[in-house]
């Protein structure tokens, strides 16, 4: 229940372009112990997205690569797909 409700609380703050909240909220969620990897990799390619569209470009990138670089596949990152074409 508990993570359903973050979920919602993420997806309001996005909607509302509140990037500052989202980014908190999202960083807050990936410091729970136990959270399982691929909720982890969403979270962590959201927070890629938020930053993308908050205008941040480079730590945008850092995040996406970090993920990729976990995942261990180059073309499976949604969130490098879009920055690279972003960029």
């Amino acid at each position: 229940m508990a993570g359903g409700l973050v979920n919602v609380r993420i997806r309001a703050l996005v909607n509302r372009a509140d990037t500052g909240g989202s980014l908190a909220t999202i960083d807050a969620a990936l410091a729970t112990p136990g959270l399982p990897p691929p909720v982890a990799t969403a979270l962590a390619q959201l927070r890629s997205w938020v930053l993308l569209m908050d205008g941040r470009l480079g730590p945008a990138v850092a995040e996406a690569q970090r993920i990729r670089s976990a995942e261990g596949d180059a073309t499976s990152s949604a969130a490098y797909l879009t920055l690279a074409f972003a960029a």
